[in-house]
């Protein structure tokens, strides 16, 4: 089981979380209109992969970003489509850096899984959302039971709305391409300032059974 934890901003929780050897990936959001938006000095993990989190942004940007910061994974949650992620592979590709592409959609009842098949060559997780009519943050669930239409080969990682005591119902989640959560507002004090101890606690209790 994967563990991210989004939306970070302190540099003090972002080592005690980089200490945690369950959490794989730290978020960083480089979207300005975020309340958690990600604008200090750079990024330092020791153990964690640091995940730059992107909106409708220009690629030339994401690359600078991604350099300055040293980011290992780009992450787009807006509405970029195969085109837009065919010109950032290649973009990385020429500037030799070695990063990986998590492409997120926002999900509801009606969403087409059968969309994604063309951004499987392009990326290497997907992550699925709640549909909002902003890009992400709203604390709110979608019925699961939809990711059973999802039959592509790219591995995905599940968000929205997790909390603490959603630990069973995670587990009971039972699909080949399912790797990972992504964890954020349900484990905030305020926007940007994570409970620590709270997100130990969930990892702890989630990690020991599936692992």
């Amino acid at each position: 089981m994967k563990i991210k934890v989004c939306g970070l901003k302190d540099q003090e929780q972002i080592n005690v979380l980089d200490q945690n050897n369950q959490i794989e990936f730290l978020g960083f959001i480089f979207y300005s209109k975020s309340k958690r938006f990600f604008d200090q000095l750079p990024i330092f993990t020791k153990n964690s992969k640091r995940v730059g989190v992107f909106v409708n942004e220009e690629i030339d940007k994401i690359i600078d970003i991604a350099s300055y910061h040293q980011l290992d994974y780009i992450q787009l949650h807006g509405d970029e489509d195969v085109d837009y992620c065919r010109k950032l592979m290649n973009q990385i590709m020429m500037t030799n850096q070695k990063l990986s592409i998590i492409k997120a959609f926002g999900v509801d009842d009606n969403f087409d899984f059968k969309q994604l098949t063309e951004f499987e060559a392009l990326v290497d997780y997907f992550l699925f959302d709640t549909k909002t009519d902003a890009y992400g943050g709203s604390g709110k669930v979608f019925n699961w039971e939809i990711l059973n239409h999802y039959q592509g080969n790219i591995p995905f990682l599940l968000s929205g709305g997790i909390k603490i005591e959603m630990g069973d119902e995670i587990k009971n989640i039972d699909h080949k391409r399912f790797i990972g959560i992504d964890i954020n507002s349900g484990f905030e004090i305020n926007p940007g300032n994570k409970n620590v101890d709270k997100i130990d606690e969930f990892v702890e209790s989630i990690t020991t059974v599936l692992n």
